[in-house]
């Protein structure tokens, strides 16, 4: 697939996403946590382009050799060879992130002087293919700006790391990428459920609590919706959607026609199984989990009364009512 140049700040930031998120994990798995950084570069007079400055990472006191890619004053001014003639761009988050792009993706640093003046600094890239690939691929693409650009990411990624990909799009090592449009949906490994099987493994077991624990207190926010999109409102699910490659659960917004299917299969992740909803004050519909009591010992009528109810449409009846034995004891049958 043939990948354009970009043709504004918004495409060439988004030409790096997956590849400054695969460098910002591999920093932090191999640094630890940053809590800060400490820079000595060029003074703001030095038209060097990429001059050298030497980063100190803090507290484990490891130095980094960087290059200083830019000066901000009241805009961002290129002193890099990647952007030689490059007009001065307005200081925001699209020109930081396209600022990685012209850098292959490394991180970039603002680094800030005893005289008021800040300077852009990249820190080294590491040219080796990751080994957290689908991770990566989640975390980039949870934090477009705007999905639209999903699928110029990928390409993008995939062109930098020197992966043949085919299809829609499926990348050599058992990744695939499913989209809606050009917006990335999920990210499908092998070997791991999709977001709809995770959720139909565990619908019966959810109905289950739902149909014979009555109301509980509502203990967490999981999310909010209005008649069109799914907002989530809780951060632990989000993170556990980027540590475990799980889109659905890692993008701030989803479509609204997906509420049973999110908020099903985040009740194992979270290990609460009740929800409730409440109206709120914008006019959106919230979700509430909680944990409530612990199902009694599995009985036939119980067991009966919940696979007697239907799955969603679309859900595979098959499936759901497979795992629930698994869950409520293999010697119960229909």
């Amino acid at each position: 697939m043939r990948l354009d140049l970009p043709q504004t700040l918004e495409e060439l930031a988004a030409d790096s996403a997956i590849i400054r998120a695969d460098q910002a994990d591999r920093y932090r798995r191999r640094y630890g946590v940053i809590e800060a950084v400490e820079f000595i570069g060029p003074n703001p007079q030095d038209p060097t382009f990429d001059a050298p400055v030497q980063i100190r990472l803090l507290p484990s006191q490891i130095v980094l050799p960087g290059r200083r890619i830019a000066e901000l004053s009241n805009t961002w001014s290129w002193r890099t060879a990647s952007a030689p003639e490059r007009p001065d761009d307005p200081i925001n988050d699209t020109v930081l992130a396209a600022a990685g792009t012209l850098c292959q993706g490394a991180p970039i640093y603002l680094a800030p002087r005893a005289d008021g003046s800040t300077y852009a600094v990249a820190l080294p890239y590491e040219n080796t293919l990751p080994t957290l690939m689908p991770r990566a691929l989640v975390a980039g693409l949870a934090d477009l700006s705007n999905p639209e650009l999903s699928r110029r990411a990928v390409l993008a990624a995939a062109s930098q790391w020197q992966i043949p990909i085919s299809g829609d799009i499926d990348f050599a090592n058992d990744i695939q990428v499913r989209f809606q449009g050009d917006i990335a949906t999920e990210v499908l490994v092998s070997q791991q459920p999709s977001i709809l099987e995770m959720a139909t493994d565990f619908y019966y077991f959810s109905l289950e609590h739902e149909l014979f624990a009555g109301l509980q207190k509502p203990e967490i926010l999981l999310g909010t919706y209005d008649a069109t999109t799914w907002y989530w409102e809780n951060p632990e699910i989000m993170a556990y959607g980027r540590e475990h490659a799980i889109l659905p659960f890692a993008q701030p917004r989803r479509p609204v026609a997906e509420v049973l299917m999110l908020l099903t299969a985040a009740k194992p992740a979270l290990g609460l199984w009740y929800h409730s909803f409440q109206p709120t004050k914008t006019g959106r519909q919230a979700v509430y989990l909680s944990s409530g009591p612990k199902l009694p010992p599995p009985s036939q009528a119980a067991i009966h009364a919940v696979l007697a109810r239907p799955v969603p449409q679309g859900w595979d009846r098959d499936r759901a009512a497979v795992s629930y034995r698994q869950q409520r004891g293999a010697s119960i049958v229909e």
